[in-house]
């Protein structure tokens, strides 16, 4: 099976709303990797200068403006993304509306039970999930990391190889882990879709079964069906969630082993503290665009 691009540009080609959400992502993660930065720098500073026996006031004001900042743009980013869910899942309704009529009822008739209620309800909503965590968590994965580094570098470039080295990491075991559950998740869209088209045929003959006494009967049919549905959706989850710790767990020991770098060097004297509580600071940072995207809902 070949992988699947990350953003589908089919998406990006229907919804007009998808394409202006990169433009927004893009430039709020832009500001949002400078302010990480500052913050970082800051607090370096900071606690450097309270070690030296000095209080940096002004730092301090500095730090909580920096804050500030970054509080509103996530705010902004919550906003820009819930108002483009809502225009990119009704701009591809009105799609799927518009071929259902242009095919005709003939093509519809022919397509199995339930599959376009499917695509249109739950297919459509469930983009939302997508579009306002995992959407976001990739547009930071490309820009976050490569600024982050490229500062680390600046300031300690040893540190800089490390985390380089320990960086593909990421992306190896979040292909070997989305092919996983991408086949898990196109098993239970099929489910779901099975499962409408039996709701939708029970409902479609209930008159039916009434006339003939096997409408209590179905019960235990539609029972079993949703229990199998619910155990299969579980073991998607439990697959969903172990592979958001394996990214917890990498990014965990990478941090981890600049860390005792860090540490070793500041105690030989060969580092000045500043420069090693900047790169501790920001580390986390290079990982935690990955770590989020794997949070995120699947979005197949």
């Amino acid at each position: 099976m070949s992988a699947a691009p990350p953003l589908d540009p089919r998406l990006v080609r229907t919804a007009p709303a998808v394409r202006q959400l990169l433009i927004a992502l893009a430039a709020l993660n832009v500001v949002g990797v400078v302010l990480v930065i500052a913050t970082a720098s800051l607090l370096a500073d900071i606690v450097a200068t309270v070690i030296d026996g000095n209080v940096p006031a002004a730092a301090l004001g500095w730090l909580a403006a920096v804050g500030v900042l970054r509080a509103a743009v996530g705010a902004g980013q919550e906003w820009v993304t819930s108002r483009a869910s809502v225009q990119a899942r009704a701009d591809l309704r009105r799609a799927v509306l518009s071929a259902v009529t242009r095919l005709g009822p003939a093509w519809a008739a022919r397509q199995p039970a339930g599959r376009l209620v499917t695509a249109t309800g739950p297919g459509l909503e469930a983009l939302d999930a997508y579009l306002t965590r995992a959407v976001p968590a990739l547009v930071a994965a490309v820009i976050v990391p490569p600024v982050v580094l490229v500062r680390i570098g600046v300031a300690d470039w040893q540190s800089a190889v490390v985390l380089l080295i320990c960086l593909p990491l990421v992306p190896l075991f979040m292909v070997l882990l989305g092919v996983t559950t991408r086949h898990r998740m196109q098993r239970q869209y099929a489910a779901l879709g099975r499962l409408a088209g039996r709701f939708l045929d029970l409902v479609q003959g209930l008159t039916t079964l009434k006339v003939y006494g096997q409408a209590r009967r179905q019960v235990d049919t539609v029972r079993r069906v949703t229990d199998d549905y619910r155990r299969k959706t579980l073991a998607t989850l439990r697959v969903a969630f172990l592979s958001g710790l394996a990214m917890d767990l990498i990014a965990t020991l990478s941090v981890a082993v600049v860390a005792v770098d860090v540490g070793l060097r500041l105690d030989h004297g060969s580092l000045d503290l500043r420069t090693a509580l900047l790169v501790l600071l920001l580390a986390p940072e290079l990982f935690a665009p990955a770590a989020r995207r794997r949070r995120a809902v699947p979005r197949r």
